[in-house]
């Protein structure tokens, strides 16, 4: 069993989803723009799945979802149907606390955490170039239940 949360920009490529299962685990799987009609009505945003027959390969995405080291891939023969078991354990969120997020000795850059916090002052959009690539940042201030604290985000 599985729960999923697609990520479905419009005219997509693909839908990227993050699969856990009943113990908690997470993974990451892809719905190729092959097979997208196929899902697209079968795989829904919060829905809890048996899911069987997909691919099981390498995670190589530069900007990793969760830490596991494989990943999923749907082909036309999978197949995913839709169960109902109010007893699943959903656990949506990936939260770090701020040291997290300020250390930037210790953040990965390339992994998806959350937290928790409200923005309570910006500064002005600017842009950085640097080689052939421009950078476009703002200075955020936020502040979390234990301190504020001033980041730069990309």
């Amino acid at each position: 069993m599985a729960r999923s949360r697609p990520q479905e920009p419009e005219n997509s490529n693909s839908n990227e989803l993050i699969i856990q299962d009943e113990k908690g685990d997470r993974i990451h799987a892809t719905i190729g723009r092959h097979v997208m009609r196929i899902f697209k009505i079968k795989v829904h945003e919060m829905g809890l799945y048996v899911m069987k027959n997909f691919v099981v390969g390498p995670n190589n995405l530069k900007i990793k979802t969760n830490k596991h080291k494989l990943k999923l891939t749907f082909p036309h023969r999978a197949s995913v149907n839709e169960i109902n078991n109010p007893r699943f354990s959903l656990n949506i969120f990936n939260f770090n606390p701020y040291e997290y997020l300020i250390n930037q000795f210790e953040v990965d850059e390339n992994e998806l955490f959350d937290v928790i916090g409200e923005v309570i002052d910006h500064g002005n959009v600017e842009s950085y170039n640097q080689d052939d690539k421009t950078s476009i940042f703002m200075n955020l201030e936020l502040e979390d239940h234990e301190y504020a604290c001033n980041h730069e985000l990309n």
